[in-house]
Parts: structure tokens; C-alpha cells; sequence
């Protein structure tokens, strides 16, 4: 098992080496002494190399695991299973208060206010009897107007005296038979006390809250796919070390045409039930950097290498769009259903962050070290400089 895995490791480096040759025209020596033919050539055949070497199959059919627990991926379908999620959860006051609590201040208030229908209603039985005595008296005093003016006969002046008379007894009456007084103060009574069971109501509504609506959401990065498209499309910067001359730092830019997000998401918010579904967000062109040394290898090199110039990847930078999980038609919808998407847009901007983070750190290291894996034994192009020292020609 072991001869079969180094051979198929044998048989990647050839098919490289070979689809290097063929991409550079075997990186033919130049026969112009032009140092700046030499670098445009140079740069020229380090793009070829870098994206054969990145085309090809011991690169993009390397397997990996995001983590430990997780399953296979390629670069061009990275699987991250539960590496890049976010998750929280929250409580916000609504506009609905505490029916339960109204309730019960309700009953409260209601039985309160029988009490004193109840306490008016046995005070006005005792008005009651009071308006019957009223109510003879004044039928007295009646009688005796009516006995007064039939001494008249017609006489006007003893006419109103008998008036009087009458209204002078029913001022008697009233004073010894104070009904009115009396339902009037059954009135004052039973308001007096309907205001304090108001006044109790009041106070007992007011402690009564908003009800709390509680929300929350996990997001998770399921996978990426369509960064297997990534290349090299410009190297630049050649600038030679102020310590070796035969080390030059380059700049090299990437670009991969488009890739696709998959974002599983569970959102819930209280008492809209549970959205749950996986969403696709495509994102067109992904830019990044690199930072990379070529090194000149003459003959009788300490390395034993062939001469020539060979690349080192140092550093890749992916530029990750910030608009990668951004899906404002999903956001609006979750409105409509009434979902404060405030905490959601937190938790997308949290999910960028977590897959920055791992995007240009355990991304970006696997990458690195896979490439140089090949491009160790990878040459752009040939020196003729006889040993160590010289400049190329």
C-alpha cells in the first residue's frame, strides 16, 4: 500500500513536470543578455507554473478535513461541517402587554366595585323608608292646602296663603324626612369607594409588563464550492534581496471567477415557529494576494537541485467580499413575518468574520504548504550561472 501511495506520488510530480513543460515551452534558456527580457520571462513563466501546478490533480483532488471529525473535502468543494457557525439567542420587549396580568387587576377591580354597588344598594333600603314618611307628609300637607283654599272662595290673596302654607309644611317634611340627603349620600358613598377600586386598578396595571419575545438564530457555512477555478493572474513586484542576489521577493494576484456559499440556517422568534433550510449565495469573483520568494539555484548548489529558478510560496491573502452571506430579499422576508432582523445581520456579520478567520488562517496554511510541496521540486525556468554567486545571464 505504501509503494502504491509513493508511486502515485511519483506519477502527479511527472504529469506536473511534464504539464510545466509543455505550458513554458520547458523553460527554454533565454539567449538574450537583457536582464529585463530575462525578468519579463521569468515572471511570465512563474504565472504558467503556478497555475499548471494549481490545476493540477495532486492539487486539486487533495483531500483534507477542515477539522478532525469532519469529511473529505477537494478545493473546489470544501465541506466545513460544524468549523465556521455562530449562534445566540435573545429577548426583546413587544408591543402586546401581559394579558394574564390585566386579568387579574380586572377581577380584582370588578369585585371591588360589587362591594359597593352591594354597600349603596343597602344604604338606599333605608332612603326607602325615609321616602315613604316623606311621601305622607307631604300628603298632609296637601290635604291641608286643599282644605285652606276651600275657605277662599276665590280669593286670590288666600289662595296663595294656603300656598305657602303647603310649601312651608313640605319644607317640614324634608327636614324631618331627609330622603334626598340620604340617596345622595348612598351616591357619594358607593363613587367614593368605585374611585379607590379604580385607583387599585390602576396601580395593579401598571406593574404589569410587556410581554418578552424570545428569538434566536444558528447560522453555519455548510460549503464552498467553486474554488477550484483559483489562478494566478498577474506576477509583479520582482525585487531582488538586499542580501542574496540570488533571491528575488514577487507579488502574485488570484482571482477565482465565482463560488458558491451554502449557509444552513435555523431562525426562531417567538410565536412565529422555527425557519429552517439551507441557502445558496453566489458570490461572483473572489480576489487575493501572495507573497512568494524565487530563488536561484547554479550548479553545485548545497540543495543538490537542478539549476534554476524555483518559487516559494510565503503568505496567501484571500480578500473575502463582504457581501458573501449577504441576502437582503431573505432579510426582507423575515420582516414581513415579524422577526427583528437586527440580531440576524449581527449573526451574518459574525459569520463573515469566523470564515476571514479561517479563509487566510487554516485555509490558507494547508494551500501554502501544498503548493510549496510541489513547487520544491517545480522549476520556472533555467539559470546559466556556474555556481553560487553569479548572476544569471
Amino acid at each position: 500500500m505504501k509503494t502504491f501511495s509513493f508511486l502515485t506520488h511519483i506519477l502527479k510530480n511527472i504529469f506536473i513536470l511534464i504539464a510545466i513543460c509543455l505550458a513554458t515551452s520547458c523553460n527554454a534558456e533565454t539567449t538574450s543578455n537583457s536582464p529585463d527580457i530575462v525578468k519579463e520571462k521569468l515572471l511570465d513563466l512563474t504565472m504558467k507554473s503556478i497555475n499548471v501546478v494549481i490545476a493540477s490533480p495532486a492539487i486539486q483532488n487533495l483531500p483534507f478535513k477542515v477539522t478532525k471529525d469532519c469529511e473529505y473535502s477537494i478545493l473546489n468543494d470544501i465541506r466545513f461541517c460544524n468549523a465556521v457557525q455562530v449562534s445566540d439567542s435573545y429577548e426583546i420587549a413587544s408591543s402586546t402587554i401581559d394579558t394574564a396580568c390585566l386579568s387579574i387587576c380586572e377581577a380584582t377591580k370588578n369585585t371591588a366595585d360589587g362591594a359597593c354597588d352591594a354597600t349603596r344598594k343597602t344604604c338606599n333600603t333605608g332612603c326607602d323608608a325615609l321616602k315613604e314618611s316623606l311621601n305622607g307628609c307631604y300628603d298632609a300637607c296637601d290635604a291641608v292646602r286643599k282644605t285652606c283654599k276651600t275657605g277662599c272662595f276665590g280669593d286670590n290673596k288666600c289662595e296663595n296663603t294656603c300656598d305657602n302654607i303647603s310649601k312651608d309644611c313640605k319644607n317640614g317634611c324634608d327636614k324631618s324626612f331627609p330622603y334626598k340627603s340620604c340617596n345622595n349620600s348612598c351616591d357619594s358613598v358607593s363613587s367614593s369607594c368605585k374611585s379607590g377600586s379604580q385607583d387599585t386598578y390602576n396601580k395593579c396595571a401598571s406593574g404589569c409588563n410587556y410581554l418578552k419575545v424570545k428569538g434566536g438564530y444558528e447560522l453555519k457555512l455548510s460549503s464552498i464550492t467553486g474554488a477550484g477555478a483559483v489562478s494566478v493572474t498577474k506576477v509583479h513586484n520582482m525585487t531582488v534581496s538586499l542580501k542574496d542576489e540570488n533571491l528575488w521577493t514577487i507579488s502574485l494576484d488570484l482571482k477565482i471567477p465565482s463560488i458558491t456559499a451554502n449557509v444552513v440556517y435555523d431562525i426562531y422568534q417567538q410565536p412565529i415557529p422555527a425557519i429552517k433550510g439551507n441557502l445558496p449565495v453566489h458570490v461572483p469573483t473572489i480576489n487575493g494576494s501572495v507573497i512568494g520568494t524565487l530563488q536561484r539555484f547554479c550548479s553545485g548548489n548545497k540543495e543538490d537541485k537542478k539549476p534554476g529558478y524555483y518559487l516559494h510560496l510565503d503568505n496567501i491573502t484571500i480578500k473575502v467580499p463582504s457581501n458573501i452571506f449577504d441576502s437582503s430579499a431573505s432579510l426582507n422576508y423575515l420582516k414581513t413575518l415579524g422577526i427583528d432582523t437586527s440580531y440576524l445581520e449581527s449573526g451574518i456579520n459574525d459569520l463573515y468574520n469566523a470564515f476571514v478567520l479561517y479563509a487566510n488562517g487554516e485555509l490558507s496554511k494547508m494551500l501554502t504548504n501544498e503548493l510549496n510541496n510541489v513547487l520544491e521540486t517545480t522549476k520556472i525556468m533555467d539559470s546559466r550561472c556556474a555556481k553560487e554567486g553569479r548572476r544569471a545571464q
